[in-house]
Order: C-alpha cells, then structure tokens, then sequence
C-alpha cells in the first residue's frame, strides 16, 4: 500500500513539472521555470524514497533527498526572489 502511495505522489509530481514547462514554453514566464524544477526534484525525491524503503532498504539515501530536496527549494526561492517580472 504504500508503495502505490509513493507512486501517486511521483505522478502526482511529474504532472505537474510536466504542466509548469508547457506552460513555460507558451508563455516564458521564468516563474514557471523554477517552479518546474521544484518538482523535478519533488519527483527525484519521490523516486528516492521509493528505492530506499523498497529497492534498497539495507542502505540510507536519506542525505541524497536531503540535498535534492534542498537545491530543489533553494531553485524555487531563487525564482521567488530574483526572477521578478512585470505581469
């Protein structure tokens, strides 16, 4: 059960990257573009907790999420922060 839920959540992520970048190429609206690398890292992550509980439950990748998890957020509050544009 809880891989499927592991599973949603990645899909869950990946849909939405996938809807940021089609809408980054319609509209180029940097925003967009790191929003969308947040969740490339939220699906890397995702992807992560599932071969650490499932694939490999002997060895921690708990430091990999972490630092994926932190350059993802940092991403995002970069395009947050520096990437303001007029609307």
């Amino acid at each position: 059960m809880r891989i499927l839920v592991y599973s949603l959540c990645v899909a869950i992520a990946l849909l939405c990257a996938w809807l940021l970048v089609r809408a980054y190429y319609r509209t180029k609206f940097n925003l967009l573009f790191w929003s969308s690398v947040y969740f490339f890292g939220q699906i890397v992550i995702g992807v992560l907790v599932i071969l650490d509980n499932f694939v490999f439950p002997e060895f921690s990748l708990y430091p990999f999420r972490l630092i994926i998890s932190f350059v993802s957020i940092v991403s995002l509050l970069y395009g947050l922060i520096f990437m303001r544009e007029e609307i």
